[in-house]
């Protein structure tokens, strides 16, 4: 996975869990194709492109906490599994 992926994957979950980005303990990375757009986690409200979408599984761990997050290949698309 390129660095600046690694980067703005650490950014985002950081902001959004509200933690510090020495907590981001990063498991594992998969690279992985996705069903389409929304990285196969789309809501029902949402459209998405129904296109193969190369990215990333991204497996982190804060506190002992397991999270997993989904990544287009650029980065640019980030979510989190439930």
């Amino acid at each position: 996975m390129p660095p600046e992926i690694v980067i703005e994957i650490q950014n985002q979950i950081s902001e959004n869990l509200g933690i510090s980005l020495d907590q981001i303990e990063i498991e594992k990375v998969e690279q992985r194709d996705w069903p389409d757009s929304c990285l196969g986690l789309g809501g029902a409200e949402e459209s998405c492109a129904q296109v193969i979408t190369p990215g990333w599984l991204v497996v982190i761990s804060i506190d002992d906490q397991e999270y997993r997050f989904r990544a287009d290949e650029a980065g640019t698309t980030i979510r989190q599994e439930q």
